[in-house]
């Protein structure tokens, strides 16, 4: 049995648009709640399907389709959570920072304070 492989083409890559972006959409939308970023998760699918038209050797469009939009939505909300962790981390370190800065002015001021003073009491 021979196993037919699907030629995407300007034709059918119209048809396959407008057949699959709505499930793609309601997939990313419905994991991710921003309806901007599943527009550009799904579109960014697409467009990677129609720049690798001619590598790609697909026997199944929707199974291609479905397994890119999971694989897609699934790093962007990887990529988010990495990023709110370096964010907090960042936000930890600069108040850490930022402690350890006032404590070191504050010794210094304290310090200057005994120097000042003793000046002025010698004068």
């Amino acid at each position: 049995m021979e196993t037919k492989i699907f030629i995407i083409n300007k034709e059918n890559f119209e048809q396959i648009y407008l057949q699959y972006w709505e499930g793609m959409f309601a997939f990313c939308l419905k994991n991710i709640q921003d309806e901007e970023v599943a527009k550009e998760i799904v579109q960014e699918v697409f467009k990677s399907l129609w720049e690798r038209r001619d590598d790609l050797r697909l026997k199944e469009v929707e199974r291609y389709l479905i397994r890119a939009v999971k694989l897609k939505t699934f790093e962007y909300i990887r990529n988010k959570v990495t990023r709110q962790q370096h964010l907090e981390n960042f936000s930890n370190n600069a108040q850490k920072l930022l402690l350890g800065i006032s404590v070191n002015c504050r010794r210094a001021i304290t310090k200057n304070l005994d120097i000042s003073q003793q000046i002025t009491c010698s004068m």
